[in-house]
């Protein structure tokens, strides 16, 4: 029981380890690995916060627009049937591949 918890922790720790450090969370196989990235972050924006290179306006502003649509985008999810929703949601990533494509990646 104990080695099975200690692998289970250590997966999650190496999980959330690589996957923030490329970016892909990790969050999807373990929820220890979670509390890694939660870490993660922290760290790194304490050092970014020393470097004086976190622009706080910008934090700010971005948080009074994101904090109401992450609010309103849970309540409406809840009317949206789940069918529809990964159609329209599978039709904003075909469209944004696209552009993707045709830019460059610019």
């Amino acid at each position: 029981m104990f080695a099975e918890i200690l692998g289970w922790i250590l997966l999650g720790i190496a999980t959330g380890t690589i996957g923030s450090l490329i970016g892909a969370g990790g969050g999807f196989i373990t929820a220890i690995s979670l509390s890694v990235i939660c870490v993660n972050a922290f760290s790194g924006s304490l050092a970014y916060a020393k470097m004086k290179r976190i622009d706080y306006k910008a934090g700010l502003l971005f948080s009074l627009a994101a904090v109401p649509g992450a609010i309103a985008g849970a309540v409406i999810i809840n009317y949206i049937p789940g069918k529809l929703f990964s159609l329209f949601f599978g039709f904003i990533l075909a469209i944004l591949g696209l552009y993707l494509f045709i830019s460059g990646g610019k």
